[in-house]
């Protein structure tokens, strides 16, 4: 008896066993290009009861569509996922970071620079327009004047002939303002830049590679049939999930680099003039938040999400639709819907979600967040802008916008530099590779600019191609760095690229 009970306990074995080695499995999980793979809470490292408890805190009072995610798995899903699981949700301003994305894609195919000015590709674009850079749009710094449309009320208009006509009232770059316009104008220098229009662009480049099907999006187009780079992508909420995902992983999908080093880097840096928005991406790792909505500026003395680690960032539109991401925790959540919380919320819109965001984090096993520190002395500051009108009025009067100003003079487009080699030798000359563009309307006018050094005379670079030249330094001590500039040359003072060159013996 003791022999078969023996055997039976050694068959045994191996059964229990492996329900605890699949749980340790399904801990990460493939890319889900071809869906995502489901695995319990507590497989994922998280508590099933208090993840169940935020979920619900996403969800109750208006919340549709709640996700889930931990190291690339679902782990958890809102008690409506029988309607939402494929029901289509306007992302509202989550497409300012579908249209981020899209600038990353077309600046790893080469096609974009952020220092790309908007006249080097919209042509009719007057001088004040023109001198806006592509990063100007990336961080809502264009100095196009604020308030305007909503974003609904956009499909009535032309709205890249609505951002050419609106006046340009800070000098680009210094001032954070969310605008309509900046959308339509980052759109119409995208499509420039690659050649073809925008959604298919995105269809092809970027969301075929990450599993989305052409018709199971869709993008809404203003009266000229352009889409807006600010308003009106539709996706389910596992598909708003894979654009996290993607930026979540570096850039990186299926062993594919889908987004260069560079963006992913500069999407989630702080921004000067707003701390807490890289490249159209909101983040957790500055203080002194600012946000417009509904003609409303509202600036929070501390971090977007106080409490949660400051390498937080997140997708956000109006109404709390929101991709919010913690990288350290490999774990996500999608929330779409309209406005969560209650009055208890008090005024700060942003309570409520920071609330929330900490109950994710208490579900949390396998890990401890770092957490930031609350500043129970912060104030909320609110104000209508001072230099537009509300949310909801037309810019234009009666719906009739201006003619387009004169064109500006032609801006050049930025040169791509590399340094194929370190090493210094007796003659002190560092080889650069200087790049024009393809779809540069000119050949590229190149005048190099080194410090501690001489650079060789102004060259042009015929569109397309590489040209590599070289560099001399003077003596000094190595291995060091120095600064090199590549002054594209134009009729409005030339676009300028930088690169650090690294010397080495």
């Amino acid at each position: 008896m003791r022999r078969v009970l023996s055997l039976a306990l050694a068959c045994a074995a191996p059964l229990a066993a492996a329900p605890a080695a699949q749980a340790a499995a399904a801990r990460a999980c493939d890319t889900p290009t071809r869906g995502w793979q489901r695995v319990a809470p507590a497989a994922a490292g998280l508590d099933a009861r208090k993840l169940d408890q935020a979920i619900h805190s996403y969800q109750d009072r208006r919340g549709y569509a709640v996700r889930v995610y931990r190291r690339g798995c679902l782990v958890g899903t809102d008690t409506n996922s029988g309607w939402t699981g494929r029901a289509q949700f306007e992302g509202w301003g989550i497409t300012r970071a579908l249209t981020s994305l899209l600038v990353g894609r077309a600046m790893e195919l080469g096609a974009l620079d952020p220092e790309d000015p908007v006249g080097a590709l919209v042509p009719q674009a007057d001088a004040a327009h023109g001198a806006i850079r592509v990063k100007d749009l990336l961080t809502l710094t264009s100095g196009l004047r604020a308030g305007g449309l909503r974003d609904e009320e956009l499909v009535d208009r032309d709205g890249l002939h609505d951002a050419l006509v609106t006046e340009v009232a800070h000098r680009p770059g210094a001032r954070f303002h969310e605008s309509v316009g900046a959308g339509a104008l980052l759109v119409a220098v995208l499509e420039a830049a690659v050649g073809e229009d925008l959604q298919a662009f995105a269809q092809g480049e970027l969301l075929g590679p990450l599993g989305v099907r052409p018709g199971a999006w869709r993008w809404e187009r203003d009266r000229a049939g352009r889409v807006n780079g600010a308003y009106g992508a539709t996706m389910i909420a596992d598909d708003f999930a894979r654009l996290g995902e993607l930026l979540r992983r570096g850039g990186v999908w299926e062993g594919r680099r889908l987004l260069g080093e560079r963006y992913v880097r500069e999407a989630l840096t702080p921004s000067d003039a707003n701390p807490c928005l890289g490249w159209l991406v909101w983040v957790n790792a500055g203080t002194r938040c600012t946000r417009t909505e509904d003609g409303e500026r509202t600036t929070v003395q501390d971090r977007l999400l106080p409490g949660s680690p400051a390498d937080v960032w997140q997708f956000r539109g109006r109404f709390d639709q929101f991709v919010l991401v913690f990288p350290a925790l490999e774990l996500m959540v999608v929330r779409t819907g309209t406005r969560g919380g209650d009055s208890r919320s008090g005024e700060d819109g942003g309570t409520w979600e920071r609330g929330v965001a900490l109950q994710l984090l208490d579900a949390v096993r396998d890990a401890t967040p770092q957490r930031t520190a609350i500043r129970r002395d912060a104030r909320v500051e609110q104000s209508r802008p001072q230099d537009g009108q509300g949310r909801g009025s037309d810019l234009f009067g009666p719906w009739f916008p201006p003619p387009l100003p004169p064109a500006g003079p032609y801006r050049a487009r930025a040169v791509a530099l590399d340094q194929p080699a370190t090493s210094v030798g007796r003659r002190r000359l560092v080889p650069v590779g200087v790049r024009c563009p393809a779809r540069s309307a000119r050949p590229c006018d190149v005048e190099l600019r080194v410090d501690d050094g001489r650079a060789p005379a102004p060259f042009a670079v015929v569109p397309g191609t590489r040209q590599v030249v070289r560099v001399r330094v003077v003596k000094g001590t190595l291995p060091r760095t120095v600064a090199l500039r590549a002054v594209s040359r134009d009729e409005a003072g030339g676009t300028t690229t930088s690169l650090p060159l690294t010397l080495t013996r």
